[in-house]
């Protein structure tokens, strides 16, 4: 499927990146709508991260994060999100490295996963055009 075929909402590309038929960048892809960066951390981590965060609010801005440990949605950012599956490509680091990148993190998903969404230059791209 092309790149921008059939991705007016972001349902439909989250469908696509779902079932792997896009693994590509997405800015722009659906002008209007709010692009994040995706955090998973153990939970012992998270209070941490999010302190962080406010500490630098203009550098790492939360958009939302899981209300609880496990979480594989986030219903106020969208009601059929899977952050397991959504994203076309997953980053894995481990101790600062980089050691894996995947199209879903199904396999490494565990219960004391807290996710957060911080703001993404992607989704002021369009007003800077």
């Amino acid at each position: 499927m092309q790149h921008n075929a059939s991705l007016t909402t972001p349902y439909a590309i989250r469908n696509m990146i779902r079932n792997e038929d896009y693994t590509g960048h997405t800015s722009g892809f659906v002008p209007g709508f709010v692009q994040a960066n995706l955090v998973i951390l153990p939970q012992k981590y998270a209070l941490d991260f999010l302190q962080f965060c406010q500490a630098n609010k203009k550098s790492c801005p939360i958009i939302a994060t899981s209300r609880l440990a496990g979480a594989t949605s986030i219903p106020n950012v969208a009601h059929d999100l899977d952050i397991r599956t959504d994203l076309p490509r997953y980053h894995i680091f481990k101790n600062g490295q980089l050691i894996k990148e995947v199209t879903n993190i199904k396999e490494q998903w565990r219960d004391d996963l807290v996710t957060f969404l911080i703001g993404c230059s992607f989704s002021f791209e369009e007003p800077l055009k």
